[in-house]
């Protein structure tokens, strides 16, 4: 594997937080730097089995005096997290296109 592909490889990891709060529903945290906000766990979603034409190009657009210079690039990738609730534990799966 060269450095290109490991690149690639860390570009494809989102981590995400699950939060916890005991507010009511009306007043929970704007944000997880909150003092009433716990973190629940940590999730690393990989998505590097996939390939890059799995995700949609962007490009951004810039200001009319910004145009002389190329204009950024970025794939999205809509994804979910399931939480499926066990007897005795929480599972997380990743969920892309369906599966």
């Amino acid at each position: 594997m060269n450095d290109k592909d490991e690149t690639r490889k860390n570009h494809m990891i989102w981590k995400d937080k699950i939060v916890i709060s005991h507010q009511e529903a009306d007043r929970l945290p704007g944000n997880i730097a909150h003092a009433d906000c716990h973190v629940l766990c940590n999730i690393t979603s990989n998505l590097s089995s996939l390939t890059l034409n799995n995700f949609d190009l962007v490009k951004e657009h810039k200001s009319w005096f910004k145009r002389i210079t190329p204009r950024d690039k970025y794939r999205t990738a809509e994804h979910q997290i399931k939480v499926v609730i066990g007897p005795a534990d929480i599972r997380f799966e990743l969920w892309y296109d369906g599966s």
